[in-house]
C-alpha cells in the first residue's frame, strides 16, 4: 500500500486509527491528528495517510516493531518489543492524544452552551409566562444545563467507544483489532480493511443504540405526562397560550430530529450482515463470534418502536393543542394553577436534549458501508491522458462539501464508463449526487479524489483556457430551464457556441439551420424563445448542444419542467440523435419512466452508484417473450 524510499527503515506493521471528531472544532482536530503522528514517532511511521468518512477520521501508516531504546525504556529495556507490549504502547499513545481532545469537545459544547442566546430567550420566556418565582426559576434552569450536560457526556462517551485500531502484522499474518473496549486478534490472510466502513459504524452504534434507546424512553414518559395534564386544562389566558404556541413550534423541530435518527438507525442496521457476508470465510474467529453475537438489530428495533411511540405522542399532542386554540381567553385564567408546571418544564428540557443528540450525530445519517471504500488503495499515479475507447471515464471519484456545521458527502467512490454511441441515464432521488456529478463531468467543479477523462483526457489537469474550450467543443449542455439568451432568435442561440469557436458566421448559421431541422424546428429559425413553447425552448437547447459536434450530451433534468407528454417527445428527440448521428448522451434524472429510455440506468443513492440495469437486454428480452 506504501511505497518504501531507498535507505528507509523496513517496515513490518501496519496500522489503522478510526476516530469520531466534530466539525465544529475544525482546528482541533488537526491537532489531534499531529498530537498522534507525534506520539507514534518512535514506530518509524513512513508515511501518513488521512482520510474521512463523515465524523471519522482515519489515519494509516506502516510502522516498526523495533522502537527507539531510549523513548520506550519505561516498557522494556529491549529494542525489541513483544507484541503485546508493543499494542500498549501504541494503543495508550493514541488513547493520550484522543482524551485531550475529548476533553477540548467537552468544553467546547460546555461552553456554546452557557452562551446559547435562544436557549436563554426560551427560559425566560417560560418563567415570565408560568409566572415562576425566582427559586423554582433557578431550579428549572439548574435542571436543565444539568441534564443537557449529562448528555455532552454521553456523547462524550459514545465517541470514546467508538474509536477503532487495525494492526497488522505483514509476516506474521496476524491481525489485531481494538473495538472501543474489546480487543480480538486473528490469524488471516483476509483483507481487514475491506470491512474498515462496516467495522467503524458497527463499533459507533454499540453504545449510541443503548443511549439513544434511554433517551427516547425518557422523552415518551415526559411526552404522555405532559398529554394527559392538557387534557384536564377548560382555559386558557394569554400566558398560558404564548407557551403552548413556543413548545408547538418547538415540537415540529422535534418531529425532525427524529427523522434524522431514524435514517441513523437505518444506517446501523444492516451493518451486522454486511460484515458477516463479506467475512464469511473467518466464521471460526473470535473476531466473526464476536459480531455475529452482538445484538444491533433486536437494539435498533427497540429504538425505532419508541420513535413510533413518539410519533403518536406528537401527533397527539398537536391535537390537543389545537383543541385548546380553539378556547376563548381569559383575563383571569386558572390555568397556571390548574396545571402541573413542572411538567411543561421537564418537557422543555428532554426536547431540548432529544434535538442536541440529534445534531450532535447528524453525519451518520450519510454514512456508507460499502465495502471499504473509504480506504485509498495506495499512491494514485495521475495520469495526463490514457488509452480507452470510451468516451466517458470515471474512476473512483470522490466529493465533499465542507459546511460550518456538517458535511455533505456528495459522491463516495463513483466509477463508470461511457462507450462512444451508448444513451446512458444516471437516476436517482434528489440529493443522491447527480448534479455534483454533472458538476464533475463537465469540469466545473474537481473531485476530492478519483480521477475523470473526457475522450482520454483528465479534466482536473487542464487550465482555465483549455476548459472553457474544453466546455464548448466537446460538451454538450441541456439544463432543466433551457438557458435561452432572450434577445436570440432561435438560429442565433444555436449557433453562437460555434461563432465563440472560431466558426464564421455563415458557415455557423448554416449549420445551425440543418440541426433545427433534425429537431422539427427548421420554421421557427427565427422565432426568439418567448415566442415558442417550453417543448421548443428545450429543441433549441437541444440543438445548440449538438452545435460542435461535441463527444458527449449532457442532459441535466431537461424533462423537469415539461409535462409528460412534451417529456416523451424531447426523449424521442434525444433518441433519434442517438440513433442517427451516433451521439454519445448522458441523460441525468430522478424519473423512472424516463431513465428507461436509455440503453443503460446507473443508479445513484448517498454519492454511489448502487445498481445497473442493460435495458438493451431488457428490451430483447421482451421481444423474445413477444
Amino acid at each position: 500500500m506504501f511505497k518504501k524510499k531507498a535507505n528507509q527503515q523496513e517496515t513490518d506493521i501496519n496500522l489503522w486509527c478510526a476516530l469520531f471528531t466534530n466539525p465544529l472544532i475544525t482546528k482541533e482536530s488537526y491537532q489531534l491528528k499531529n498530537s498522534i503522528k507525534k506520539a507514534l514517532k518512535p514506530l518509524k511511521p513512513q508515511k501518513w495517510i488521512e482520510e474521512e468518512l463523515t465524523s471519522f477520521i482515519i489515519l494509516s501508516s506502516n510502522l516498526s516493531s523495533k522502537i527507539d531504546k531510549e523513548i520506550v525504556s519505561s516498557i522494556n529495556k529491549t529494542e525489541n518489543l513483544q507484541e503485546s507490549e508493543y499494542q500498549k504502547f501504541l494503543f495508550e499513545k493514541i488513547d493520550e492524544s484522543y482524551e485531550k481532545y475529548l476533553q477540548k469537545l467537552r468544553n467546547f459544547f460546555t461552553s456554546e452552551l452557557k452562551k446559547n442566546r435562544e436557549l436563554k430567550e426560551t427560559i425566560g420566556i417560560i418563567a415570565k409566562r408560568f409566572s415562576l418565582a425566582e427559586e423554582k426559576n433557578t431550579q428549572f434552569c439548574a435542571n436543565l444545563y444539568q441534564a443537557i450536560e449529562q448528555w455532552i457526556e454521553n456523547y462524550i462517551s459514545v465517541i470514546r467507544s467508538s474509536s477503532l485500531y487495525i494492526i497488522e502484522y505483514e509476516n506474521k499474518k496476524i491481525i489485531t483489532l481494538k473495538m472501543g473496549e474489546t480487543n480480538c486478534t486473528l490469524t488471516s490472510d483476509f483483507a481487514i480493511t475491506n470491512l474498515i466502513d462496516e467495522l467503524i459504524l458497527h463499533n459507533f452504534s454499540k453504545l449510541y443504540i443503548e443511549k439513544t434507546d434511554a433517551l427516547m424512553s425518557q422523552f415518551n414518559a415526559s411526552l404522555k405526562m405532559i398529554n394527559m395534564t392538557l387534557k384536564t386544562i377548560k382555559k386558557k389566558d394569554k400566558d398560558f397560550e404564548i407557551v403552548l404556541d413556543l413548545l408547538k413550534g418547538k415540537s415540529f423541530e422535534i418531529i425532525d430530529n427524529i427523522n434524522d435518527m431514524r435514517r441513523q438507525l437505518a444506517r446501523q442496521k444492516g451493518v451486522k450482515d454486511a460484515i458477516m457476508n463479506e467475512a464469511s470465510e473467518l466464521e471460526d474467529t473470535e473476531f466473526f463470534r464476536k459480531i455475529k453475537e452482538s445484538n444491533h438489530k433486536e437494539r435498533i428495533e427497540s429504538v425505532v418502536n419508541h420513535t413510533d411511540v413518539a410519533f403518536k405522542g406528537l401527533n397527539d399532542w398537536i391535537k390537543i393543542i389545537r383543541k385548546i386554540e380553539l378556547f376563548e381567553l381569559e383575563e383571569e385564567s386558572t390555568t397556571k394553577q390548574e396545571i402541573t408546571i413542572g411538567n411543561f418544564c421537564q418537557f422543555y428540557i428532554q426536547m431540548e436534549i432529544l434535538r442536541i443528540w440529534s445534531e450532535y450525530f447528524y453525519d451518520i445519517s450519510y454514512y456508507t458501508i460499502r465495502k471499504g471504500r473509504v480506504i485509498s488503495s495506495g499512491d494514485t499515479e495521475i495520469k495526463e491522458t490514457i488509452e480507452t475507447d470510451s468516451v466517458l471515464v470515471v474512476e473512483d471519484v470522490y466529493k465533499t462539501y465542507h459546511l460550518p456545521r456538517s458535511r455533505v458527502y456528495a459522491l463516495r467512490g463513483v466509477s463508470f464508463e461511457i462507450k462512444k454511441g451508448e444513451f446512458i441515464a444516471i437516476m436517482g432521488p434528489s440529493g443522491a449526487g447527480k448534479t455534483t456529478l454533472v458538476n464533475l463531468l463537465t469540469g466545473l467543479d474537481s473531485p476530492d479524489k478519483g480521477t475523470v477523462y473526457l475522450e482520454g483526457k483528465n479534466i482536473a489537469l487542464m487550465n482555465d483556457v483549455e476548459l472553457t474550450e474544453f466546455r464548448r467543443d466537446q460538451v454538450g449542455l441541456v439544463f432543466q430551464f433551457y438557458q435561452l439568451f432572450a434577445e436570440l432568435t432561435a438560429i442565433e442561440n444555436v449557433s453562437m457556441p460555434a461563432e465563440m469557436g472560431g466558426v464564421p458566421v455563415k458557415e455557423a448559421r448554416e449549420r445551425a439551420g440543418k440541426i433545427l431541422e433534425i429537431v422539427d424546428l427548421g420554421k421557427f429559425a427565427n422565432q426568439y424563445p418567448d415566442k415558442l413553447s417550453g417543448g421548443q425552448q428545450q429543441r433549441v437547447a437541444i440543438a445548440r448542444a449538438l452545435i460542435n459536434e461535441p463527444a458527449i450530451i449532457v442532459a441535466d433534468q431537461l424533462t423537469g419542467d415539461l409535462d409528460s407528454v412534451t417529456g416523451q417527445q424531447i426523449l424521442g428527440y434525444l433518441r433519434k440523435i442517438n440513433k442517427e448521428k451516433g451521439t454519445t448522451i448522458l441523460l441525468v434524472t430522478h424519473n423512472k419512466v424516463v431513465a428507461t429510455q436509455a440503453d443503460r440506468i446507473l443508479t445513484i443513492e448517498d454519492g454511489e452508484i448502487i445498481e445497473e440495469i442493460d435495458m438493451l437486454a431488457l428490451r430483447k428480452g421482451d421481444d423474445l417473450i413477444d
